[in-house]
């Protein structure tokens, strides 16, 4: 009996509140329908607002719909300003954002104006966060870097793209001849020299081994391996079966290999990383792969002759370790070739620190009938998908006892304008 008749007197309160928040309410709502009384809007709000018991809500709907057909607009507050009603807030925010539109409106009609008189107008530019971009010491120049030539000649990437010696140095004059040394013994010595040289400035034919990091992959791993057979020029795809990933490099290095690519998954079965190692000394990067389409899923997707070399663009690589990065994926494709002829492009994009892979093919069109000349435009085969450089291991692939060059961490961008490559 004592809490239905708690629940009674609560009832008679909670309706004698809603009867006292009406009647508050009749004046300002009087004054609105005077002013509105024709307004259809603002008749559906007032219906609404009969139903409701919160008094605040209300009053800040209806001032701030009166004040906005009436005319009587408010300043809009300049700074931080704490306005605890909701539909305030919305409206000063929305108020903003028109009077700012209606500036740069202005602006750009008063720039049109003055290139129409023939004036000279500062375009502006957006400003974006690679120019925003804090400086990094290893960033490489433009027109090359000595020491980086220099470093060229003696990486792990040697073989596949052979370079000249310099041209500032010159072989020294063979000695004179003595009892252990003749003409001839120097002779066939700097001939020796020479025939090394050439064999190191031939370049390697690239032999790709792929696998998988499990032995059973999925069917979306086996339809990026497929497609990326027909990409990569010299890939092959062998089974892991229960083989380390340690004794399949070092099947791969025994077999002639240059390169082992080590495809992995997620537990949701998708393909989610990439381990580079290039042989026989190295190094080994890992990558974290995201954003995959296939070709297959792609609409309006072209094919291609696998047979055909692809020509390979490295975008975005600027610093020390992103120069390193290029020439190791760049090794998988092979040597620059002066006549190459082909359709097919392969591009992978640095922006951000985000490597972005596209795969393209040439399409010609014949407009000799008409005024225009002809033109080329590029159409997707694919796949694509992004890469993230997660670390880069001297040697071989060792995941415990590895010497890395570098580590992604979560701590070392905190800025969001510090790049890595």
């Amino acid at each position: 009996m004592v809490k239905k008749s708690i629940k009674k007197e609560r009832r008679k309160i909670l309706a004698q509140t809603q009867e006292k928040c009406l009647q508050r309410n009749d004046a300002l709502k009087a004054h609105t329908r005077d002013i509105l009384s024709k307004d259809t809007q603002f008749i559906a709000i007032a219906k609404i607002t009969e139903a409701t018991v919160n008094e605040q809500f209300v009053i800040a709907l209806l001032e701030a719909y009166a004040s906005h057909k009436t005319g009587n607009v408010e300043k809009i507050p300049e700074g931080d300003v704490h306005i605890p009603n909701k539909w305030k807030r919305q409206e000063l925010v929305g108020r903003q954002y028109r009077e700012k539109k209606k500036v740069k409106r202005e602006t750009r009609k008063q720039r049109q104006e003055a290139r129409a008189r023939g004036e000279e107008v500062d375009v502006p530019v957006t400003t974006t966060i690679e120019m925003m971009r804090e400086a990094d010491v290893t960033m490489l120049p433009p027109e090359g870097d000595d020491e980086v030539k220099a470093d060229e000649r003696m990486d792990e990437f040697r073989h596949t793209f052979p370079t000249p010696p310099p041209t500032s140095e010159v072989l020294p004059p063979p000695a004179a001849a003595t009892v252990l040394s003749t003409p001839s013994t120097v002779a066939t010595s700097v001939e020796g020299e020479e025939e090394e040289e050439e064999e190191e400035r031939e370049s390697v034919e690239p032999k790709i081994m792929l696998t998988t990091s499990m032995a059973y992959p999925s069917e979306r791993s086996y339809g990026l391996i497929k497609e990326l057979v027909e990409v990569v020029p010299g890939l092959q795809y062998f089974r892991k079966k229960h083989f380390p990933i340690t004794k399949i490099c070092d099947f791969a290095n025994n077999r002639g290999f240059t390169a082992v690519v080590v495809l992995s998954e997620d537990r949701k079965h998708e393909p989610s990383s990439l381990h580079i190692t290039s042989l026989p000394e190295g190094p080994t990067s890992y990558w974290r792969l995201t954003s995959l389409e296939l070709g297959a899923d792609m609409k309006h997707g072209a094919t291609c002759n696998p047979d055909d070399r692809p020509e390979l663009l490295l975008n975005g690589f600027g610093t020390r370790l992103g120069h390193r990065v290029g020439r190791q994926i760049g090794s998988l494709f092979g040597a620059i070739q002066p006549d190459f002829k082909g359709r097919r492009v392969v591009a992978f994009h640095n922006q951000r620190d985000f490597v972005f892979f596209r795969h393209y093919r040439y399409v010609f069109r014949d407009l000799e009938s008409t005024d225009k000349d002809d033109r080329c435009a590029l159409q997707e085969i694919g796949p694509r998908f992004t890469l993230k450089l997660r670390s880069l291991q001297l040697g071989l692939f060792a995941k415990r006892t590895g010497e890395y060059e570098y580590v992604w961490r979560p701590d070392s961008q905190v800025s969001r304008k510090v790049f890595a490559l």
